[in-house]
């Protein structure tokens, strides 16, 4: 006997979720610690997941901090994260950066194996380093990195692990992965 075909609720459930789910983040996958290279004195660097960024809103958010031997007795070096809400993280995303640096107005940059976004200069509010913070819109998503000038290649790396684009761990960082600040205004004093 043929008939309408019917289906089972646990094919209805599973329909159901991969249509509601949408995609996640791609860091999910990530371990919560991996290797982001070696810093421009020789500094092992790791990246950390954090899970009480104030910026990530999102389920699907995935915030790393950056720590280099050495560097990182008090604080870290950097944060990179990949935030769900896209355009809309944005402002939560600067308030959480305004409390840790001070930055001059945003310029276009390439960021590494990633692609077009907008960077600025800024000054690290711990200790007065020279510090950056760029984004990127990435499909639906939005990439933040900010941190020490001197360890954007490292930075870079998390944010190609952290994105998909890269492997990980053990992501590497090379001295021509820097992000190139050139031409963007000076940090304020």
């Amino acid at each position: 006997m043929m008939g309408t075909p019917v289906m089972k609720p646990w094919q209805l459930l599973l329909a159901a979720s991969a249509l509601t789910l949408g995609t996640p983040a791609v860091a999910e996958t990530l371990p919560d610690s991996f290797d982001v290279g070696r810093g421009p004195q020789g500094e092992l660097c790791r990246a950390q997941r954090v899970w009480n960024d104030p910026a990530a809103k999102g389920l699907f958010d995935s915030v790393y901090v950056i720590r280099c031997r050495g560097w990182t007795d008090t604080t870290n070096v950097g944060h990179v994260g990949l935030y769900t809400a896209g355009a809309e993280a944005k402002a939560p995303v600067s308030a959480s950066l305004a409390a840790r640096m001070a930055c001059s107005a945003a310029g276009a940059v390439t960021l590494p194996g990633l692609g077009a976004g907008e960077a600025a200069r800024c000054r690290n509010g711990e200790g007065g380093y020279a510090a950056f913070a760029a984004t990127m819109q990435m499909k639906r998503q939005l990439l933040a990195i900010d941190g020490l000038e001197r360890f954007s290649a490292n930075l870079a790396a998390a944010a190609r692990a952290i994105a998909g684009v890269a492997d990980a761990p053990g992501a590497t960082a090379a001295p021509g992965d820097a992000i190139a600040l050139t031409g963007l205004p000076d940090a304020p004093a």
